[in-house]
């Protein structure tokens, strides 16, 4: 298992634009960038949220959701900023990261402390009811992928409020006009939200530390043969066997569910090769992450299948170091993790 020590962390939390704590209370002033120290993830209080980097969306994907109006007044956008808790904020903060997430995933990694698992699915039902009358949330309006039915599967992302709050704290300056995502992309940026949600379960149950969970992180490297290589894990993770240990598990984890091609997995392989060979990663946090491919499709039956072509064929490559990548269900990814960064 490759580790990272905590500077790896340290790195992250100073260069990058987030709020190293949010508000303890409501905030008294506006949100501005003034009011929003910056770092690599959002803390409440003393526990990290580990929901990665307040980045703005990679892709163009507006959303068509329930809310339209665009208008809301700079003093009305006051208002809505110093009536937020600090858990609006890390709601507020964890959907621009993800950019789409479902009731139920934000359930499990922020609504985990109350009495029982119907107490914190009220309260999430109540927060987020009140954070879309707000128009921080707004909600998809067509069910995509197969998620299921009631409260729990509604899909949300940021709406005006939220989106002018999001840009304001992140110091982008640019408004991005969306359209509805496709249902490939929405079950594809879910399926990340859904791992990133279950390792914070796992986590609390075991005690391991999520010390960051980063969506798409972009790495670029000198490609062998001249040229600049980019690549962009689905998930990056680092996980500490309990909260405070100095070594950490990295992770680069890709989602697959079903739509690519063995040789299109087999190129993106050979991509983390050639980046590891480049000794980017190594250089700048001291060591390169274990790569996890979480693997899922319809029928378990072709799940399966796919998992043993890809191995046989990570094996086979002359090129690729086959031990370095780890295969796995979507099932198992989590409870997987946790175990790998306990077991360090």
């Amino acid at each position: 298992m490759t580790t990272h020590d905590t500077s790896h962390a340290a790195h992250q939390n100073q260069e990058s634009g987030l709020p190293v704590d949010l508000p303890t209370g409501s905030p008294a002033t506006p949100v501005t960038t003034q009011a929003t120290a910056q770092t690599d993830e959002v803390v409440a209080g003393k526990e990290s949220t580990g929901i990665g980097s307040f980045s703005t969306p990679r892709r163009g994907e507006q959303v068509k959701g329930v809310h339209s109006s665009p208008r809301i007044s700079a003093k009305h956008l006051e208002k809505i900023a110093a009536s937020l808790s600090v858990r609006d904020w890390i709601i507020l903060g964890a959907t621009g990261v993800y950019r789409f997430v479902t009731a139920r995933q934000l359930t499990l990694m922020f609504f985990h402390d109350h009495a029982s698992d119907a107490s914190a699915a009220r309260t999430a039902r109540r927060v987020l009811s009140r954070l879309r009358s707000l128009r921080i949330l707004g909600v998809v309006e067509r069910r995509i992928g197969g998620i299921r039915a009631g409260s729990e599967g509604m899909v949300y992302y940021l709406d005006t409020a939220g989106e002018r709050l999001y840009r304001t704290a992140t110091g982008s300056a640019t408004r991005k006009r969306f359209e509805e995502p496709s249902a490939r992309f929405m079950d594809h940026t879910l399926a990340i939200t859904s791992l990133a949600a279950e390792l914070h379960h796992h986590g609390r149950v075991s005690g391991a530390e999520i010390v960051s969970l980063t969506p798409e992180p972009r790495r670029s490297y000198t490609a062998p043969h001249g040229g600049t290589g980019r690549l962009a894990p689905d998930l990056a993770a680092e996980l500490a066997a309990q909260h405070g240990a100095e070594t950490i598990s990295a992770f680069f984890i890709e989602i697959d569910l079903g739509h690519e091609s063995l040789p299109t997995l087999i190129n993106k392989a050979m991509a983390y090769e050639q980046y590891r060979a480049s000794g980017e990663e190594q250089r700048q946090y001291g060591g390169f992450p274990r790569i996890v491919w979480v693997m899922d499709s319809p029928k378990s039956a072709t799940t399966q299948r796919r998992i043993e072509a890809f191995s046989r064929a990570l094996e086979e490559h002359p090129q690729i170091p086959h031990h370095l990548h780890t295969i796995i269900t979507t099932n198992n990814a989590a409870a997987y993790l946790v175990k790998e960064a306990s077991n360090e």
